[in-house]
């Protein structure tokens, strides 16, 4: 079974090895500097934004420094700046008005300034305006997110709006077994009901 499963994972990354601009044309790098329109009025950014919150930056995770993606670069180079041009940024949720309910959350940024990437710094407060990505949730320099203490603008359209309530993040472990455990009690009552005279 595993060998299967590590025959798979193995054609995949030789056809994007072979054929990297048929598998990731549509991520075409930018080369130019980031320009961006005016920001959006407050009001408008939070109706678009899929998450508004204010967390502190508690860790930063760049993919390109992983020794196997650098491996990577040398055997094909326009793939590994295409699938891991974003930082990942890990962030303690202090308040959010809109789609977090965790106390830790991660989004995505590109790591490249041309690519309007925002320049999170480790242990620095921000509110963060976010949108639904490939498949985390991003930001750019381009949207709203800014320092917590540039942000008075937003802070004053956002202080009279509920605050959703933040929940501790679970890590994936333990998920599954609450799941499991759930799923134990569920049979043994069932069982048990059966049974009864």
């Amino acid at each position: 079974m595993w060998q299967r499963a590590l025959f798979i994972c193995g054609v995949v990354l030789g056809a994007m090895l072979a054929w990297p601009d048929l598998v990731l044309a549509h991520h075409a790098p930018h080369h130019d500097r980031c320009s961006c329109l005016p920001p959006d009025p407050v009001s408008v950014a939070f109706a678009q934004a899929e998450a508004v919150f204010a967390g502190a930056v508690t860790e930063i995770v760049d993919p390109s420094q992983s020794s196997l993606l650098l491996g990577l670069a040398r055997l094909r180079p326009s793939l590994y700046t295409l699938a891991f041009s974003d930082l990942r940024i890990l962030l303690a949720v202090n308040e959010s008005w809109k789609g977090i309910t965790t106390r830790t959350i991660s989004i995505r940024t590109p790591s490249a300034s041309g690519e309007c990437g925002y320049p999170f710094a480790v242990g620095q407060d921000y509110l963060v305006y976010a949108r639904r990505g490939e498949t985390d949730l991003e930001t750019t320099f381009c949207m709203r997110t800014n320092h917590l203490d540039s942000a008075t603008v937003d802070l004053h359209y956002l202080q009279p709006r509920p605050r959703l309530k933040l929940w501790p993040s679970l890590p994936l472990p333990w998920i599954c077994l609450t799941a499991v455990i759930g799923v134990g009690l569920a049979c043994g009552a069932a069982k048990w009901w059966r049974r009864r005279p």
